[in-house]
């Protein structure tokens, strides 16, 4: 036992000053634990202490009171305040992925005690139209197929015998048609419950005219490969002079896309940039049809490039012996004018109506013709019901 005790002193001399340094190593720990939860109390007291911008303004200080940013107003801070956006409050809602309209819904997304927002959820988005007039399924306003839609003229701001000053364009950011009646064979009428305009004669004056000069018609189809003429018309009567259905064209009288009827045989013609560019058969008088005319000059067969439907049918057309190459663009680099039912210059209207005519920037498919023409064979006024269910079913609240 002694010798145990002997040999244990110098074990408690060797190592004294080491146990003495952990001792004071140990101290120095507590102190600054002590003042660590001293400091954070301290802020607690303040305020809410957190990283994100969740109380409005950046992470980086505001007022005396919380993190509100250089215009954060000290309790808390503005959601408002200069020094941030304050998008990502604690707790907060926002609308997502789209708006109300049509058939669409915005879906919702919270703020996540990271700071962050959520995934959206529960949106309704656009899907492609149906033939449901009811129905606004892609959201765009009507139930017809609204996508690439550059100008809309319903051709219904009248009844018989009265004589507006424009066609309006029912579009964002119109581009309204001036109307030039001519030597009076130009007018409104109403047939079978259908408003249209209506010529008396033919190669005549009357037209319904615009610039296009600083319009979105020269921004989006200037250059363009694709486009679709959407038209509803009948057509009685035409000449060899080639009256206009639908022209656009330089204001010298050049024609850059003009789509005019023909005799002998009839027919409907289409040049472009000054060159024929495909003919279709159209016997006379038409009745009320309605026309797609699609344009899509990357398609490597010719045939392809410009597509004439009727009624939601593909025609079969006859190009000329030079087709215009893949590829070719709208030539529309000089001031150029739309023009329904004739030519800029008059002495070019086709004998007959025009109830409705849309442009596109976009090359309609095949279905997309189907669902717009079955619309519009129904009605080219209301787009909303069909016209026989037009008294007995109230609004949509979709």
């Amino acid at each position: 036992m002694r010798r145990r005790r002997e040999n244990s002193a110098p074990l408690r001399d060797v190592h004294r000053p080491r146990l003495g340094f952990m001792h004071r190593a140990t101290r120095q720990f507590e102190w600054g634990l002590a003042g660590a939860w001293g400091l954070l109390f301290a802020m607690a007291a303040c305020g809410p202490f957190q990283f994100q911008e969740w109380e409005g303004g950046t992470t980086s200080g505001g007022g005396s009171a919380g993190f509100g940013g250089a215009g954060g107003s000290g309790a808390g801070g503005s959601d408002q305040g200069g020094g941030g956006s304050g998008e990502c409050m604690r707790g907060a809602e926002r609308d997502c992925s789209t708006e109300k309209a049509g058939e669409c819904e915005a879906g919702k997304q919270r703020c996540l005690d990271t700071g962050a927002w959520e995934a959206c959820a529960g949106a309704a988005e656009p899907q492609p139209e149906t033939t449901d007039p009811e129905r606004d399924v892609d959201c765009g306003g009507t139930a017809l197929i609204d996508a690439g839609l550059l100008v809309r003229y319903y051709i219904n701001e009248a009844a018989s015998e009265t004589a507006p000053a424009h066609l309006l364009d029912a579009t964002p950011e119109p581009v309204n048609l001036a109307l030039n009646y001519g030597n009076g064979n130009l007018s409104f009428t109403e047939i079978a419950g259908h408003k249209a305009l209506s010529w008396s004669t033919i190669d005549d004056q009357g037209m319904a005219s615009a610039s296009l000069v600083g319009t979105k018609i020269r921004s989006a189809l200037g250059g363009a490969t694709r486009l679709t003429l959407e038209v509803v018309t009948n057509v009685e009567t035409t000449s060899n002079n080639s009256p206009r259905l639908v022209a656009l064209g330089f204001n010298d009288g050049l024609q850059q896309f003009n789509l005019y009827i023909r005799n002998g045989p009839s027919r409907l013609r289409l040049v472009m940039n000054e060159q024929e560019a495909n003919t279709w058969p159209l016997s006379t008088p038409s009745g009320r049809v309605v026309l797609h005319l699609v344009m899509d000059t990357a398609q490597p067969s010719a045939a392809d490039r410009w597509r004439l439907y009727r009624d939601g049918q593909l025609v079969p057309g006859a190009l000329p012996g030079s087709p215009l190459p893949e590829g070719t663009t709208l030539d529309l680099s000089k001031p150029s004018s739309l023009v329904l039912g004739n030519q800029l210059a008059g002495s070019r209207s086709f004998r007959g109506k025009l109830y409705y005519v849309a442009l596109y920037s976009i090359a309609f498919e095949a279905a997309q013709v189907a669902v717009n023409a079955a619309l519009l064979t129904d009605n080219d006024d209301d787009w909303s019901l069909p016209r026989e269910t037009q008294a007995l079913v109230p609004p949509s609240p979709r």
